[in-house]
């Protein structure tokens, strides 16, 4: 399979047609903010591993302002949910189709891509575990904190077993920056 070299986070604004558009903008806005506040520059090289072995350079709209992300540690999680959604997008045969509830063992829900098409509109025709997976994430902005957090993902994902369906896992380091992501199968 052939993946880009580059990315431009912007750009990805309107791949997500399932997940609500203010939910995909946050998040993205925060991925830029992430690598912003860092002092990247623009074209960073990403280093992805685990499932797939790959490196973008990282794109970006300069954020307008800092102010209103005085945060970090929030813009670092859910800019981690931006990436890995243009991550699973990009390297994966899944789109994430929507949000799950805290406690959950996952955060997001992936459809595979074209099942959410269905011309009828049975937008729940997707839900068996062919057709989804589950979506853990974990963003850090200190590369000292990445090595720990893909085992802990990994074991918080074994609450959801039962679902049947496999679990990807990604880990995304700003600092370095790089991700990796996993894949651990479900149990029916």
């Amino acid at each position: 399979m052939d993946f880009p070299q580059l990315i431009h986070i912007e750009s990805f604004r309107s791949q997500f047609d399932v997940l609500e558009r203010s939910i995909v903008d946050f998040c993205l806005t925060a991925a830029s903010v992430s690598f912003a506040s860092l002092k990247h520059q623009l074209g960073v090289r990403l280093t992805v591993s685990g499932e797939v072995d790959h490196g973008f350079d990282v794109f970006w709209d300069e954020p307008n302002t800092l102010r209103g992300w005085e945060d970090l540690d929030r813009a670092t999680e859910f800019g981690g949910y931006g990436l890995s959604f243009i991550l699973m997008e990009t390297l994966t045969e899944y789109k994430v189709h929507s949000a799950r509830a805290k406690g959950d063992g996952y955060d997001f829900v992936l459809s595979l891509k074209g099942e959410m098409d269905d011309p009828n509109g049975d937008e729940w025709n997707f839900l068996n575990p062919p057709n989804m997976a589950r979506l853990e994430v974990s963003a850090t902005r200190r590369k000292s904190a990445f090595g720990s957090r893909r085992t802990i993902k990994e074991k918080q994902t074994r609450k959801s077993d039962s679902t049947g369906t496999g679990a990807y896992v990604v880990v995304v380091d700003f600092e370095t920056p790089r991700a990796v992501i996993t894949y651990r199968h479900g149990i029916s």
